[in-house]
């Protein structure tokens, strides 16, 4: 898949050579542009969609490698697992989530100390993440990648990406909404529907 600055100097060729097309009329012109633009923007949804959904997959598996939600079929682990987790839903004071993880850790109750992190990680509470990645190498490591891939709750992060998949709109077409543009897109050179 092209990446969007690719994506970008295509458009931007493909702009130049409508341009430079003499024989087109000025219908034509506005027609092969918002096709153009149409195109383009498609494409970058596309791609800015893929980059999200690959985010969300990323994030997904790393909380399953840092919680151990693996998705395992015995129904025992399934009810422990479920339990921690309505256990673990009702803390609301990070001291109470310390002792309750200390607790799962003394009577070697991973389920519990799972819960108990993925609450703290849901909330916040970074000092009980950090007790609970200490004795967890894998998860610490798991947990220092989560960190780094881009939140997808951050707004002016959310706005730059939108940004940088936008196509910009060539100045013949400059006062069409982008409804107009695509039914200009639609039609043939002659104003015909296509």
């Amino acid at each position: 898949m092209a990446t969007a600055e690719q994506i970008h100097d295509n458009y931007a060729r493909r702009v130049d050579a409508i341009r430079g097309r003499r024989e087109l009329s000025d219908h034509a012109r506005r027609v092969a542009l918002a096709r153009a633009h149409r195109d383009t923007q498609n494409a970058l949804t596309e791609l800015h969609d893929q980059a999200l959904a690959d985010v969300a997959h990323e994030r997904t598996r790393l909380e399953r490698k840092i919680f151990g939600n693996t998705g395992t079929t015995d129904p025992a682990a399934a009810i422990s697992r479920r339990d921690a987790a309505d256990r673990a839903a009702g803390l609301t004071d990070p001291r109470a989530a310390a002792q309750l993880l200390a607790r799962a850790e003394r009577s070697r109750d991973e389920h519990l100390a799972q819960a108990v992190a993925a609450h703290a990680a849901e909330n916040g509470w970074g000092d009980i993440l950090t007790s609970y990645t200490a004795t967890r190498p894998a998860a610490a490591q798991a947990l220092d990648e989560l960190s780094s891939l881009p939140n997808p709750d951050d707004l002016q992060l959310n706005f730059m990406r939108l940004v940088a998949h936008q196509a910009p709109t060539p100045p013949e077409l400059g006062t069409l909404s982008a409804w107009q543009i695509a039914q200009l897109a639609d039609t043939d050179e002659y104003g015909d529907l296509a």
